[in-house]
């Protein structure tokens, strides 16, 4: 078994901002024989790996990304293992939360709720612990994560180490103590009782309200920001978006970038925005916000590719 190694690939099309330059290689495997088929091609060679998911959390530079891009959008598929008391699917990392979210749905179990209202893939749900502002259970992916698998280089070869949830420091929108590595599956599991009733209309209800309130329709990375943790000095906290839209950003355009007229702490893509854009976006949103109100605004975006020279 084969896997193509692609020259010169452009990487916007494979990003929810539609952003990002060239990658010097790229590979789109369908299972893990071309994973480890492809990594033992960057090892020959002495070229570096980059990991790319379903890209809705990721700002890739214009002038691209070194070495190999491996993406896992076209590694998917979801396995039932579920038993008399759990629901329990097992899945590639590419595979859609929204996928997964249908499974959950059709047993009328909250995670489907949870799921509802995430872009992007599982394994980047895992990285980030992913989660929702609401005030649900589940709203993170802590929750429904029973265990993953990551592939690590070990004794000379790629292979799968499987890691436990309570192997996993997991934290608001972090997970650690699986690095380095690239996860490759995720099981998933929530008791099959008691039921959520009503969940169907929850979730049609819910994805109803994202849509009016978020710029679901322009191509964007989800939400830019962390909301500020809790501070118990300042119960009154506000949330990134609130924050954003207080200090008078609602609206505003940098180049192709604009910070989300019906939701500040969406930047979206107007139209042929470049990568330098939506970060000078992002930079004036946390100066201003600092400046006002004394708060630090944390990004939830991982930059991706080269960037030496323009930040």
């Amino acid at each position: 078994m084969s896997v193509e190694i692609l020259e010169k690939t452009n990487l916007a099309p494979y990003t929810s901002w539609k952003i990002g330059g060239d990658a010097d290689f790229f590979c789109l495997p369908k299972n893990i024989d071309e994973i480890k088929k492809a990594l033992d091609w960057s090892l020959k060679k002495s070229i570096p790996i980059t990991y790319l998911g379903g890209g809705s959390n990721v700002l890739i530079s214009d002038k691209g990304v070194r070495g190999l891009v491996i993406c896992f959008k076209n590694f998917t598929g979801i396995e039932d293992e579920s038993d008399e008391s759990h629901l329990r699917i097992r899945c590639k990392a590419g595979t859609l939360k929204m996928k997964a979210m249908r499974r959950f749905l059709k047993e009328d179990l909250a995670p489907s709720l949870f799921l509802s209202g995430l872009p992007g893939d599982l394994a980047g749900g895992v990285v980030m612990n992913a989660g929702v502002s609401e005030t649900i259970t589940p709203k993170e992916f802590v929750e429904i994560v029973e265990s993953f698998k990551v592939l690590v280089f070990e004794g000379g070869a790629f292979v799968e180490k499987n890691y436990k949830n309570s192997d996993i420091e997991w934290s608001y929108r972090k997970s650690k103590g699986w690095e380095p590595g690239a996860i490759t599956e995720v099981v998933l599991s929530w008791p099959l009782d008691p039921k959520l009733e009503n969940v169907k209309e929850l979730v049609k209800e819910a994805q109803e309200l994202r849509a009016s309130k978020q710029p679901l329709s322009e191509p964007s990375c989800g939400s830019v920001f962390r909301n500020p943790l809790s501070d118990p000095k300042n119960p009154e906290q506000k949330s990134a978006g609130h924050l954003i839209e207080q200090a008078g950003l609602k609206g505003y355009q940098y180049g192709g970038a604009e910070i989300s007229r019906k939701h500040a702490n969406f930047i979206v893509n107007k139209g042929g925005a470049k990568a330098l854009d939506i970060h000078c976006a992002i930079g004036i949103a946390q100066k201003k916000v600092e400046h006002l109100f004394g708060i630090k605004l944390h990004n939830e975006v991982c930059y991706l590719g080269d960037w030496e020279g323009l930040l």
